[in-house]
């Protein structure tokens, strides 16, 4: 009989772990070391989806160096600004208000590349998800509030829906958990896209 080889979730995200706990699955994880803002330079005029499917794809792949038989989970997030551009976590807190500032009152998208890869079998399964959000017209107010909350910080696009960011929050048309950092919905496809069951891993 076949062993089922060890799920790894190569992602250090917080958000990413308590999503894949709400659904019970069973995993390790494994912190990649890819230098993100690299690659979005060197691909700055491509697809938003296609680069930031193109990090998730790296990620994968720099753990299955470590790894002989396993699964291997990725994901990158990134939010599409209004004119195109991919906000990635803010420097510092006037990086943040200047990133919420550009969102105010507009609809952006935020898109989530997924990586499923075999390590034994260098097959992999991946897509990228897009969910539209449109933020209510807050004003400067607001925003220095929220910033001083410390929560923009470690954020794609300076805001969390899963917390006090979903206070600035008009409406969403999509998958909500893609735009926490990882599109549930999704899994079971990947999962039996390289043949294997989603549920074998679920505790």
């Amino acid at each position: 009989m076949t062993r089922t080889p060890e799920l790894i979730l190569a992602s250090g995200s917080p958000r990413r772990r308590v999503l894949l706990d709400q659904i019970g699955l069973r995993y390790r994880i494994r912190i990649p070391e890819v230098d993100e803002s690299t690659v979005l330079n060197q691909n700055s005029k491509a697809d938003p989806s296609e680069i930031i499917q193109c990090v998730a794809a790296l990620k994968a792949r720099q753990v299955a160096f470590e790894e002989q038989k396993a699964l291997i989970l990725s994901a990158d997030t990134g939010v599409v600004a209004p004119d195109g551009e991919i906000l990635g976590q803010p420097r510092d807190a006037t990086d943040a208000q200047t990133m919420l500032k550009r969102l105010a009152g507009r609809t952006h998208y935020v898109v989530t590349g997924m990586v499923l890869y075999d390590v034994a079998r260098a097959a992999q399964a991946g897509r990228s998800v897009s969910t539209w959000v449109t933020m209510k017209p807050y004003d400067e107010r607001r925003i220095n509030w929220y910033v001083a909350s410390g929560e923009p910080f470690g954020k794609a696009g300076a805001y969390a829906i899963q917390g006090r960011g979903a206070l600035f929050v008009e409406t969403i048309s999509g998958s909500y958990s893609n735009v926490v950092g990882l599109a549930l919905e999704e899994l079971e496809d990947l999962f039996s896209r390289l043949g294997y069951s989603l549920f074998t891993y679920v505790l």
